[in-house]
């Protein structure tokens, strides 16, 4: 009898050592839980605040295009009015470069005929 209750006790030792074993398997189980969990977290955070800068880069560049939208459209309104401008020049000089060439007509007419009557005295 001696033998089976040493045989009993040895079983429930190994139950109860088995038992524990299960149980630190599942503390250990836990553990690795909540490790993976907290680096997630951590990752998380991290990739939060590295999108909240990348959002802020593009505002940046976001608000430089529009400025630079603006910008174009401003020298796009004064390329137009200059553009007008140099048309109305260019009708203006056409008469006036006529009227220089007359001018210069008569002058050199006038200087011939003035240095003819020159030699003719």
């Amino acid at each position: 009898m001696s033998y089976f209750n040493g045989w009993i006790k040895e079983k429930k030792a190994i139950l109860i050592m088995m038992t524990f074993v299960n149980f630190l398997k599942k503390e250990e189980e836990k553990l690795i839980q909540e490790n993976k969990k907290r680096e997630l977290t951590e990752k998380e955070a991290r990739h939060s605040e590295e999108l909240k800068q990348i959002q802020q880069n593009i505002s940046k560049v976001e608000s430089g295009i529009i400025e630079c939208k603006k910008k174009y459209q401003y020298l796009d309104k004064c390329k137009f009015v200059l553009d007008y401008k140099i048309k109305e020049l260019k009708k203006e000089i056409g008469p006036i470069e006529k009227m220089i060439e007359e001018l210069k007509k008569q002058t050199s007419t006038s200087a011939i005929a003035g240095a003819s009557e020159k030699i003719v005295e």
